[in-house]
């Protein structure tokens, strides 16, 4: 399973700007937090931008598309005139699909465990990264940045926001993560690979073993096997 996390804005784009707190800001975050949780259960993750960097919206959903990603979550903080507005909503393209699935999931948890005010999954056809990405995707509007009490949670409590999010793609997927803790670890690039394994899975890059060097797609069992054929000279 490969999963895209897109923090919004960054760079030159602040997104919304509250009480001192850039939208920027708190959604890398975030993100970054749920890019660790969901690797740490086994997931395959990329992330549109790893640090405070600009890229379009057309930008991002090309990258996901190219990547082969399964999901797409693009989280951002919701922002009004009005500074009573508060709560959290999940967009998608349409209803009545996995895209809206995936959505009713994440808010769910989001509602449950950070006590939000639930404002619905809506859809909206005029984002590029809902459009023009060709798996599941959503945006999520964590809360917002211009109600106080929003901005406390925001600023607050990103590892439950981050922990929300990932509970509902858990959810959405039917796994549990019990279940998935037993399920086998897979490795897809050389820097996941245990530290007892990576000279020989180095070896193997050098000798061009692997069809796609970029995703390995190697079990912690079939680490060892090429580990024990090259103390035994069979790795050639």
């Amino acid at each position: 399973m490969r999963i895209w996390i897109d923090a919004g804005h960054g760079g030159t784009d602040s997104g919304a700007v509250s009480g001192g707190v850039k939208e920027k800001e708190i959604t890398l975050a975030i993100c970054q937090k749920l890019t660790k949780q969901l690797t740490a259960q086994g997931f395959t993750v990329a992330e549109s931008r790893g640090q405070d960097t600009y890229l379009s919206v057309a930008e991002r959903a090309q990258k996901a598309n190219a990547w082969g990603a399964d999901l797409f979550v693009s989280v951002h903080c919701n922002a009004a005139q009005n500074t009573a507005a508060a709560g959290t909503e999940v967009l998608c393209y349409q209803k009545g699909t996995e895209s809206s699935r995936l959505a009713e999931d994440i808010l769910h948890f989001l509602v449950t465990e950070l006590h939000l005010k639930d404002r619905g999954v809506k859809e909206r056809k005029d984002l590029a990264v809902l459009n023009s990405t060709k798996m599941p995707a959503i945006l999520v509007e964590t809360a917002f940045l211009t109600n106080e009490g929003d901005r406390k949670k925001l600023n607050q409590e990103q590892d439950a926001f981050a922990l929300a999010m990932k509970e509902g793609i858990l959810a959405y997927l039917g796994v549990d993560e019990e279940e998935l803790s037993q399920a086998e670890m897979r490795y897809e690039t050389l820097t996941q690979v245990p530290a007892w394994g990576q000279p020989t899975v180095e070896k193997m890059l050098a000798k061009q073993v692997f069809a796609d060097p970029a995703h390995l797609d190697l079990s912690r069992d079939m680490v060892r096997i090429f580990v024990l054929l090259d103390r035994y000279g069979l790795l050639g």
